[in-house]
């Protein structure tokens, strides 16, 4: 099997079928039908439902069809830092961020690099933390910045200071606590709007102290929780850097001051891995900021 034949694989996946396909990469049909069933006898299993009008993928499908995705990227990079190379670029950064990281690190060190090193150029990528790591072990990107908690293993991590979690509300909502922070015991009854990979850790606090929290609003991505409690659904439990995406200054917040519910933002790459003089640079210079705000 060759990168041609996961090209050809790829196309008929998301074109539905062999004709379309056929039609976009310019090879005649029966051609197309034959290289499909070769890499099926190669495999020794079935890829493709074969339907009246669309073809589906099979579980191995399925399988093959992420693998072929995640090497066209890593193919497509190659060639692309070759061709800078060649035109005397400095290269590209390739990083995977996480959505409750990526608005700090632009507001932030990515804008600092951008300034001292104007001649690289990027590629990022956005995910969960499971999907960042499933691109950094296969090899389309050379550096992963996410938020704990996370697997740790075979990486090589950079820790940011530790960061506060906040109860962010409109005036919908109050707290008997006059102070500046609050415990966990006065979240009981609000309606919680958090992103999924906290919840656990919000649920177990919670428990701790005798109570299960109204979790209203589950999901992955952060900016979405700040709007819906911008927009008076709930309270949104969120880091303390959140507050970058906060457009509405009538928001009100408190610090939960529960130790164990602190986070951290990390940068990962796997160990021992070769690492380009590119991201060698950008791991050097936010290595020096260890706030990341």
């Amino acid at each position: 099997m060759d990168i041609k034949q996961l090209v050809i694989f790829t196309t008929i996946v998301e074109e539905g079928n062999i004709t379309a396909a056929a039609k976009k990469l310019h090879i005649a049909q029966p051609a197309l039908s034959n290289q499909l069933k070769l890499m099926e006898e190669e495999l020794g299993t079935k890829l493709m439902n074969r339907g009246s009008r669309k073809m589906t993928l099979t579980d191995a499908g399925e399988i093959l069809y992420r693998k072929a995705k995640h090497i066209s990227a890593l193919t497509q990079s190659i060639h692309k830092e070759i061709t800078d190379y060649n035109n005397g670029l400095a290269g590209t950064l390739r990083i995977g961020i996480t959505p409750m990281v990526d608005s700090t690190l632009i507001n932030g060190n990515l804008i600092n690099f951008n300034k001292e090193n104007p001649q690289i150029k990027y590629e990022l990528y956005e995910g969960s933390t499971y999907e960042i790591l499933e691109l950094l072990f296969n090899g389309i990107i050379e550096a992963g910045i996410v938020r704990t908690p996370f697997n740790t293993n075979g990486l090589d991590i950079q820790y940011w200071d530790k960061e506060p979690m906040i109860a962010l509300y409109n005036s919908n909502y109050s707290f008997l606590n006059i102070e500046d922070t609050i415990s966990v015991k006065d979240l009981k009854g609000k309606p919680i709007i958090i992103v999924r990979k906290l919840a656990e850790i919000l649920t177990a606090a919670c428990l701790d102290e005798g109570f299960e929290p109204n979790i209203f609003c589950l999901n992955n991505y952060l900016p979405v929780n700040l709007l819906w409690a911008q927009a008076g659904l709930g309270v949104a439990v969120a880091p303390l850097s959140a507050l970058n995406l906060v457009t509405d200054k009538a928001m009100n917040y408190k610090i939960i001051d529960v130790p164990s519910f602190y986070t951290q933002i990390a940068i990962i790459t796997v160990k021992d891995r070769y690492l380009s003089a590119v991201s060698k640079k950008f791991l050097e210079m936010v290595g020096l900021d260890k706030s990341f705000r």
